[in-house]
């Protein structure tokens, strides 16, 4: 459970931003429209914009908690010893610029828009469509769930895997870090071992 403040935060305003944000989008356009659901291109420009919105609100707390998470797996020389959530983040701020706790934000961005997009998306579709055959039932909303979570977690993984790596990277002794960007980060990893989900990310 290190990093565990910064991992509640990160959700709780990620969570609340991401989803209320699309709700309150879908909300206004179907009042505005008079119709009862959104078409497949306004729910993904909702689910996209909202993502976006709501991972860069949140990004210093998804920084602080990668680099708890990374810990253990620096040598002991290289560990940075942040004590708490407070700790980390004016530390951060000190020690490497403010502009720090966004490090990694075109990644994150990138996994926040396909993860709303893989998710909010495909649970109205997929609910509106099952509709004739469950109704709306619990059991509708649990197989739409389902659906929506391993798209989530398909579209997202390889942001994902290419922030965590930008987040707890160091720079090297001449200063260069080891990678330049998302392109280079995803580029690398994709040469040098291919990272495909895993059942227990799915």
């Amino acid at each position: 459970y290190k990093g565990l403040p910064a991992a509640w935060c990160r959700q709780f305003f990620f969570a609340s931003l991401r989803i209320g944000l699309y709700y309150n989008y879908s909300d206004y356009l179907q009042a505005k429209q008079k119709k009862t659901s959104l078409s497949a291109l306004e729910s993904t420009l909702g689910s996209l914009g909202a993502g976006a919105i709501g991972i860069s609100a949140v990004m210093p707390f998804d920084v602080i908690f990668v680099r708890f998470q990374a810990e253990n797996a620096l040598p002991p020389a290289q560990r940075r010893g942040y004590t708490s959530l407070g700790n980390a983040m004016t530390r951060i701020i000190r020690e490497e610029g403010p502009a720090t706790l966004w490090r990694g934000i075109i990644p994150a961005i990138g996994r926040a828009m396909s993860l709303n997009l893989g998710m909010l998306v495909p649970f109205d579709m997929c609910k509106k469509l099952l509709v004739p055959y469950l109704g709306a039932t619990k059991a509708n909303v649990l197989l739409s769930s389902a659906v929506a979570g391993l798209g989530a977690s398909f579209c997202s993984l390889p942001f994902d895997n290419a922030k965590v790596k930008m987040q707890s990277m160091k720079a090297a002794a001449d200063g260069r870090m080891k990678y330049s960007g998302l392109l280079d980060c995803m580029m690398t990893v994709s040469y040098t071992h291919l990272t495909l989900p895993t059942t227990p990310y799915v």
